[in-house]
């Protein structure tokens, strides 16, 4: 029997919004998921695929943008050209109901969309190959979308694949909602592979037959593991073999902390993140610790991410301020400035955790004008 070659990805997570990466940033964070899309085409007809399964999330929404829809319509024309079929299971993201994408958008002829929530199957010529998959028609459910699956097996190819966008437990996640399936769905499945979506980390299962997570090929997330890849999938005479392909980055994420006792200029905070700098790096910045009661720490973030855009040392600084006032230590409370800070502690240790940040603002600037002679 021929070996039957396949490309198992997800989550591409096309046109997503970057929370937190202002104008031209999110922009270029953007065009790097489409670039690693096109690559990832690009290798399905190096490597001579049968098919390309994409298992959910192609889009990161409803509505992408007509440049993007057009690159991807490119690349599955490109594709066709090689014989190669690509199907699509809609996800979380870009689930189908009829105003969706899939529903709004002609594709070419060798791309199948499955658009039921019930399984169906699709027959690949040729190839003695059938792929099932069933669409997300909501972005949140509960619903076990492979429970009792009754697979139409009334034909003789051999070989067959079943695709799914949703929540197989693995270590790193808990109780999850997004359309949960079991080991013990997996394991009732009278198919060779079954080709899994949404979590964005490279995770294979143990389970008869064997499933497994590609993970996305674009590293979207400070919580994900860095490596990404893509999952060449080898089927011949019922066996089965699973090669991650790794996918190269064009940008680093990485995370740190800073002790901020004692900080009081941005030189101080320039100087503990510079030997963390490339250009092509995105650091999640914690600030822990107390800062002296004094300090403006938002005019030292600003002032620093400032450096960082103009000296073109990183690619984004991000700015996470987990820092607190010194609760203990106060100044006389029978002066002006401790009457000050004892009432405004006071309002502080009232205030549910979201409101407290604002009021501490208030609290530094409030020393400093007293410190500084400035009311």
């Amino acid at each position: 029997m021929k070996e039957i070659r396949l490309l198992h990805t997800a989550d591409f997570h096309l046109d997503r919004g970057f929370k937190g990466f202002p104008g031209v940033k999110g922009t270029m964070r953007r065009m790097e998921i489409l670039d690693r899309f096109v690559h990832v085409m690009e290798l399905a007809g190096k490597e001579g695929v049968r098919a390309v399964l994409i298992a959910g999330d192609l889009f990161d929404n409803d509505k992408p943008s007509p440049g993007t829809i057009e690159v991807v319509k490119e690349q599955f024309e490109n594709l066709e050209k090689d014989g190669i079929s690509v199907l699509i299971t809609p996800g979380t993201h870009d689930f189908n109901d009829p105003v969706s994408v899939w529903n709004r958008e002609v594709f070419s002829e060798n791309v199948h969309v499955f658009k039921s929530p019930v399984f169906s199957g699709k027959n690949l010529p040729g190839a003695n190959l059938t792929v099932y998959g069933a669409a997300n028609d909501t972005a949140d459910s509960g619903r076990h979308i492979m429970r009792d699956v009754k697979l139409k097996t009334d034909n003789s190819h051999r070989n067959k694949v079943i695709m799914a966008h949703g929540s197989v437990q693995v270590p790193w996640a808990r109780n999850e909602k997004y359309f949960p399936i079991t080991k013990e769905e997996i394991n009732v499945m009278k198919v060779d592979y079954v080709a899994l979506g949404h979590y964005h980390s490279y995770y294979p299962f143990d389970t008869k037959p064997k499933a497994a997570y590609p993970g996305s090929p674009v590293l979207l997330d400070f919580e994900e593991r860095k490596e990404k890849h893509v999952l060449l999938v080898r089927l011949l005479d019922r066996e089965v073999s699973i090669d991650p392909v790794r996918i190269e980055q064009k940008y680093e994420m990485n995370e740190t902390e800073v002790e901020c006792e004692g900080l009081l200029t941005e030189e101080d905070l320039i100087g503990k993140l510079k030997p963390l700098a490339g250009k092509d790096k995105i650091l999640r910045v914690t600030l822990r610790g107390t800062p002296p009661v004094n300090a403006d720490l938002d005019n030292m973030i600003r002032k620093a991410s400032g450096y960082f855009d103009e000296d073109n040392t990183f690619f984004h600084v991000i700015w996470k301020d987990r820092t607190i006032i010194p609760f203990r230590a106060l100044p006389d409370g029978n002066t002006v400035k401790g009457l000050f800070v004892g009432k405004l502690i006071k309002k502080i240790d009232s205030l549910p955790e979201e409101e407290k940040k604002d009021y501490e603002y208030a609290l530094r600037l409030g020393v400093k004008a007293l410190d500084e002679g400035k009311i």
